[in-house]
């Protein structure tokens, strides 16, 4: 897929995309888990409080 120089690699790959990617590189999935930390952020906090929603957003990150 040819994209253009000023978008960023994370909006113009499909979630599948950077998934197949980050199989041979890790730290593609970084991008991945960028595009959805702010939905899984509100999503935990709803229902856990705002606490438990920075532990459970910040863990993939130290673990990446």
């Amino acid at each position: 897929m040819k994209r253009p120089n000023h978008m960023p690699l994370s909006t113009t790959l499909s979630d599948a995309a950077l998934i197949e990617r980050s199989w041979r590189d890790p730290e593609d999935f970084a991008l991945l888990f960028d595009r959805y930390a702010g939905h899984i952020h509100r999503y935990v906090a709803r229902r856990l409080g705002d606490d438990t929603a920075d532990d459970v957003v910040s863990e993939p990150e130290s673990t990446a």
